[in-house]
């Protein structure tokens, strides 16, 4: 067994392995970004639509479904695959069957992403929104300003599991005539009548776990200026802690001596998410 050759086929093979964790990723983001939306909505049934929906695809096998997306066309819309292709300016079957896993694997992790947006975005405190509004932002600006970066800190850790686990699952698709690195390995040991070439697939595999944990974990590192611990930024300087501080007992010693006691009903009613609670996320850290 020439084991360069080997390594050099398990490469191109783990190109398209690449590829299908690229294109996975690209579509299933911002799609379940879509989902968690939609399954939050306050018109119920769009709602327990997009919940049903999510439920039937987390519940069901991703190889099941990466073999019912590729029947679509031949059963439900009664087109030949080869038609289908055409109309699509797919030249070889081969390609086909890539874009067969290609759907099943996005509709399959926005499902999962889309979970994992609703929890993120029911964390965020509700005196973010509070605050926001009092600043006479619209909620799209909300979102984006103010949620949207608190979210992704509340989601690094899970989005990562399920990346890494993404990249594992990409072997499935050699089930259905897409040549990754699994199959070419499974190539090599039937030729060979060795199992080095699995050893080295799962080399590689290994390899590229490892290179996505390190980078989400800098990624956690560089967004947790965004955490909030008790209504306060951690990672932040003594500076801004002292001046919020002083902030609050300044707040505090007004309302005990201000003569307008309904002004002081008004303060005692607030409920407990108070703008002061609210407004500290919007206050920004100076670069050095």
């Amino acid at each position: 067994m020439n084991t360069w050759s080997v390594l050099y086929d398990l490469c191109m093979g783990f190109g398209v392995t690449l590829k299908l964790f690229a294109l996975t990723l690209v579509i299933a983001i911002p799609l379940g970004l879509l989902f968690a939306v939609l399954s939050m909505v306050k018109f119920k049934p769009v709602a327990y639509l997009m919940k049903v929906i999510i439920w039937i695809v987390r519940g069901t096998p991703l190889l099941l479904q990466c073999v019912v997306v590729t029947f679509i066309p031949s059963v439900l819309l009664k087109i030949p695959n080869k038609d289908f292709a055409a109309a699509l300016g797919i030249e070889t079957m081969a390609d086909l069957q890539f874009v067969f896993v290609l759907a099943a694997f996005a509709l399959n992790y926005a499902c999962y992403f889309a979970v994992i947006y609703e929890g993120g975005i029911k964390a965020v405190p509700h005196g973010q929104y509070e605050a926001g509004q009092v600043l006479g932002m619209t909620k799209t600006q909300i979102f984006f300003r103010v949620v949207l970066m608190q979210m992704v800190r509340r989601i690094v850790s899970p989005m990562s599991n399920e990346v890494i686990t993404l990249v594992k699952d990409t072997a499935l698709a050699r089930a259905l005539s897409v040549i990754e690195i699994i199959a070419i390995a499974y190539e090599k040991v039937n030729k060979y009548a060795v199992l080095t070439p699995l050893l080295y697939a799962g080399l590689f595999y290994l390899a590229f776990s490892g290179l996505l944990t390190i980078l989400f974990h800098l990624l956690d590192k560089k967004l947790s200026y965004y955490t909030v611990e008790g209504g306060e930024f951690e990672g932040q300087g003594l500076q801004t802690r002292f001046v919020a501080f002083v902030t609050g007992a300044v707040t505090i010693l007004l309302r005990k001596t201000s003569p307008n006691s309904a002004r002081k009903d008004a303060f005692a009613s607030r409920k407990p998410h108070s703008l002061n609670h609210g407004t500290k996320l919007l206050i920004r850290k100076r670069d050095p």
